[in-house]
């Protein structure tokens, strides 16, 4: 049943996906959650239509990498002040830049 619901909902999933990757401005948080006895993370992305939702066992990079290796740009540098963004948000962007650059 869960295989079913899921093969419906794909589609609407992988474009709210692409819709966040194109935001131009997007919000990013994790938080830890246990699957099966071992830490993975809950990320969130989001702006002010979508909200997207991805379990991976990276709390850095590599799941900014991932979640970012399908879009059509690639952010091109951080967050310029405090007040537009969250201090956690300029630290990812920043790091996803670095990452991104240095491959």
């Amino acid at each position: 049943m869960w295989l079913r619901i899921a093969t419906i909902l794909e589609p609407w999933y992988e474009q709210i996906a692409q819709e966040a990757r194109g935001s131009a401005v997007l919000h990013a948080d994790e938080t830890g959650c246990r699957v099966n006895g071992q830490t993975w993370w809950l990320w969130c992305f989001a702006n002010g239509q979508v909200c997207y939702y991805m379990i991976d066992r990276s709390r850095g990079s590599p799941a900014l990498v991932k979640f970012f290796a399908d879009a059509d740009r690639q952010p091109n540098g951080c967050c310029a002040t405090a007040t537009s963004c969250s201090r956690s948000w300029i630290i990812l962007t920043c790091l996803l830049t670095t990452t991104l650059q240095n491959g």
